[in-house]
């Protein structure tokens, strides 16, 4: 197991594999990020707390929030702008950059309502490639989960193939592993080559990625290279 901050051998990639990078923002009431661009980026907006209202060059004017959430397919060229509009709100998000397959694909964004905002002590699956029957498609061979795990709760990590590695981040919580790793509030770990088991100390959001490590990914993008 590698813990995220130690070097990875032999790697000269501020990503891994399919996933670019996470960032974990805290946005304040009357922020607004101009329209910008986006190109060869598959990005997932995954709102927790507050509400994000998404503008777009497809005409789109979308509040995204903790039940409905967004997939932007950046491909040849996506232009939005983000804002928090009302006063003294705050939103807590990940805004998830990830590599397509290839790049200059047909670009468009997806939304999807979630009917429930957390999926309690199991792992729901939220996007995954174009064939698989996850809610939203990322053209990308990765899957995305989340969970949130009550106090003391054990779950097991799925069991992982010779070509896949995993990434655990923790959105909020206390936890640790079976092979005693603590974790908490903005940790993460990668993961491969072991069936490990999460217990909650505390109630704990969680993120979690699966990705092919065969499988071609673009490094093009804007924010995901």
């Amino acid at each position: 197991m590698l813990e995220i901050g130690n070097p990875l051998p032999n790697h000269n990639d501020h990503g891994l594999y399919q996933l670019g990078r996470v960032d974990h923002a805290t946005l304040e009431g009357k922020m607004v990020i101009p329209m910008h661009l986006h190109k060869n980026d598959e990005i997932l907006s995954y709102v927790r707390i507050g509400e994000m209202v998404h503008k777009d060059s497809d005409g789109n004017n979308v509040a995204i929030n903790n039940q409905y959430l967004m997939m932007m397919n950046a491909g040849s060229g996506f232009y939005h702008e983000e804002a928090v509009p009302k006063e003294g709100e705050i939103t807590e998000m990940l805004q998830i950059f990830m590599r397509p397959r290839k790049d200059e694909l047909q670009p468009k964004v997806q939304f999807h309502h979630f009917e429930d905002t957390y999926s309690f002590n199991k792992w729901r699956l939220i996007g995954a490639n174009e064939t698989s029957n996850a809610p939203l498609k990322i053209n990308s061979d990765i899957e995305v989960f989340d969970a949130r795990l009550q106090d003391n709760i054990d779950v097991k990590l799925p069991k992982l193939t010779a070509n896949q590695v995993g990434y655990l981040y923790v959105f909020k919580g206390d936890l640790e592993l079976s092979n005693n790793t603590d974790l908490k509030t903005r940790d993460a770990v990668i993961f491969e080559g072991e069936n490990l088991i999460v217990k909650s100390k505390q109630q704990a959001d969680l993120i979690l990625f699966i990705m092919d490590i065969t499988s071609e990914v673009s490094k093009n993008g804007l924010f995901a290279n």
